[in-house]
């Protein structure tokens, strides 16, 4: 599969069931029934904790689901991967109501314990959410990667999604950084590479740093991020 139609797989939205709120006798995370975040006809495969910090819990679902023989198409696998955020919505007497906020529709590429980090990376003292998905049957590490935070008490994309390749990208000290390979005669072998620095700053990116990285395998950032190039 090339980049642009992985990309292009990744944005497909049809067929898949639709998560519905639901509520839970407590205020925590905790308290919730994980098997509830899933709808009719899915299947639970990663589950990430986000702390309250300054905002409230969340709870982040990958999870999977088969689309109906009437949409299979041929050459693409019948499973397709969601990624749902559930956050606090409502808290009262009996307990809280938790809404879904679906971050990723209907993936061709699978989602693993890796697709989803946490950093605060807005600096509101509430943990955002690094979503990288991979494409398994593509070469040289291919990704699309986003940022997703609360703005206003409301879930967005922070980070445009952005298509990538042998490139490791992370968070630091309250910075986004991408290492990505610098000028190559052919894509294995770039002469260095280029590590960039970006600050949330009032709803926009800004680049604070870049500087370049030996290519030679002792750049310590190629390993610390994901994926690795």
């Amino acid at each position: 599969m090339g980049a642009l139609a992985f990309v292009v797989a990744l944005v497909l939205a049809h067929g898949n069931p639709a998560p519905r709120p639901v509520s839970a006798f407590g205020t925590r995370a905790a308290d919730v029934d994980l098997a509830q975040l899933v709808p009719a006809g899915g299947m639970l495969d990663h589950v990430w904790f986000v702390p309250a910090g300054r905002g409230v819990p969340e709870i982040a679902v990958a999870w999977h689901f088969t689309l109906p023989r009437r949409l299979l198409e041929p050459g693409r696998p019948a499973a397709r991967y969601v990624l749902t955020l559930w956050r606090r919505q409502r808290v009262g007497p009996l307990g809280s109501t938790w809404m879904p906020h679906t971050l990723v529709h209907d993936s061709a590429a699978p989602l693993d314990g890796h697709s989803v980090r946490l950093a605060d990376v807005t600096g509101d003292g509430h943990d955002d959410l690094l979503v990288t998905i991979l494409c398994k049957d593509c070469n040289h590490a291919v990704a699309l990667v986003a940022v997703y935070g609360d703005v206003r008490g409301r879930v967005r994309r922070v980070y445009r999604d952005r298509s990538i390749t042998e490139t490791a990208w992370g968070a630091e000290r309250g910075l986004l950084w991408f290492d990505e390979p610098g000028p190559a005669k052919v894509v294995c072998c770039p002469e260095y590479r280029v590590l960039t620095f970006l600050r949330y700053d009032a709803g926009r990116w800004r680049v604070v740093e870049r500087r370049r990285e030996p290519a030679d395998g002792s750049d310590p950032y190629e390993l610390r991020g994901w994926p690795h190039p």
